[in-house]
């Protein structure tokens, strides 16, 4: 007889984990364009884990430190240069945009990831 329970738990299982595979690609993308200058916004990305919450799944890659919506978006007035490692400029712009620069630029390999793996799974 066949258990629709446990086919739904695996189901459900290996969709968290094709999603935990892409925000954790996410992640370090974020990294990647997120400024170093004290290291500590770097240390601060966060990649939450997926969970079903009905029928949808929860994910995210968070940043909790008190400025980082400061450095995502800084101030409309004014330029600001944001550094890597030996104070190298990697992005100058009004605001650094780590996380809306990833969405923005990640989008297509984020779906390409889940699509592989659902290929896989097929």
């Amino acid at each position: 007889m066949i258990n629709f329970n446990d086919i739904q738990k695996e189901i459900d299982k290996s969709i968290t984990d094709w999603i935990n595979k892409a925000t954790k690609y996410l992640k370090d993308k974020v990294d990647e364009k997120t400024p170093e200058d004290t290291k500590t916004l770097l240390w601060n990305n966060k990649q939450v884990k997926a969970r079903k919450l009905w029928n949808n799944y929860i994910w995210s890659v968070e940043n909790d430190t008190e400025y980082a919506v400061y450095v995502e978006y800084w101030v409309w007035w004014k330029d600001f240069n944001y550094n890597k490692p030996k104070w190298n400029n990697f992005y100058s712009w009004v605001g650094a945009r780590m996380f809306t620069r990833t969405q923005d630029e990640e989008e297509n390999e984020v779906s390409n990831i889940i699509n592989k793996e659902i290929e896989k799974w097929i």
